[in-house]
């Protein structure tokens, strides 16, 4: 039987120019490109035609990306990169991320009770070995992925298995680990979507994928503050968000000059930030406090 992929897809007429990055392309899923019917996102792949495209629910912007499960129980997946043989997916990657951070929705639907229901994101950091003519891996993360209807942030920690720079970075989300959908349903579920995606650095300063740098972010600076950076001062005044990794909001501020400090005392981890100036426009961000 031959299930229609009639699931929020993008319609066929809408079509973006691609984006280009050096870290990862169309991070923020924006451009997008049309293949035959469908709508996929640029720079993206999938090893198999099943359940994967762009989606019209996104957390900033228009677009996201989505994977699911199809025909009852082929998974879903999407790599930044090509991932047609031989290729294996990836793209370069500059300096030395310790994390992968973004945005999620995971709506399971009509699940079988199953082994590993969960859906899933492997990142890979590696290096072209040129002794072996093969990709060793320096580092790589993974994380599994809940029910969870409204968007949500996540950052995946990248640990080292080498002091060797990597010169790519590869992304991989399947829909689910090893699913059935129910025999009662059409024959799709466990969708994932996926969007505002960005490295961060020791340092603890996000670089924005796909998109230029932005032109407000905030550094650690002492003593549990960190320091606002504007490219242009005369843009204030901006008002601060930010919020921890469980998504509950920490701070709400007013930044009326460059360096500018603010007090995070007690607050550790990856922090989500957006400035927002008068006009409504907002600029998005993480921020690492050891």
């Amino acid at each position: 039987m031959h299930i229609m992929r009639r699931i929020a897809l993008i319609p066929a007429t809408a079509l973006f120019s691609i984006t280009l990055n050096a870290q990862l392309p169309n991070a923020g899923f924006e451009s997008s490109v049309t293949v035959e019917e469908d709508i996929f996102p640029a720079e993206w792949s999938s090893p198999t035609e099943f359940g994967f495209g762009s989606m019209t629910d996104a957390h900033s912007g228009n677009y996201s990306l989505g994977v699911w499960t199809w025909y009852w129980y082929a998974e879903g997946q999407a790599t930044n990169g090509n991932t047609a043989w031989p290729l294996p997916g990836g793209t370069p990657v500059q300096g030395r991320p310790i994390a992968l951070a973004g945005w999620f929705k995971r709506m399971g639907g009509e699940l079988q009770d199953g082994f590993d229901n969960d859906a899933h994101i492997h990142v890979e950091l590696t290096r072209w070995n040129t002794l072996t003519d093969q990709r060793d891996t320096v580092a790589s993360g993974h994380q599994a992925f809940g029910e969870q209807e409204a968007w949500e942030p996540f950052s995946i920690a990248l640990s080292s298995t080498s002091t060797e720079a990597p010169d790519s970075i590869t992304v991989r989300m399947t829909s689910c680990g090893n699913c059935l959908c129910a025999g009662s349903s059409d024959g799709t579920c466990a969708y994932f979507l996926v969007d505002d995606l960005e490295t961060v650095y020791a340092t603890g300063l996000p670089v924005p994928l796909g998109y230029p740098q932005a032109s407000a972010g905030l550094s650690p600076s002492s003593h549990g503050h960190v320091r606002v950076h504007l490219s242009d001062p005369a843009d204030v005044p901006l008002q601060l968000r930010l919020w921890d990794a469980t998504g509950r909001m920490i701070v709400d501020v007013t930044i009326t000059r460059n360096a500018q400090e603010v007090d995070l005392r007690g607050h550790q981890g990856l922090l989500t930030y957006t400035f927002t100036s008068t006009t409504g426009t907002s600029i998005a961000g993480r921020c690492m406090m050891p």
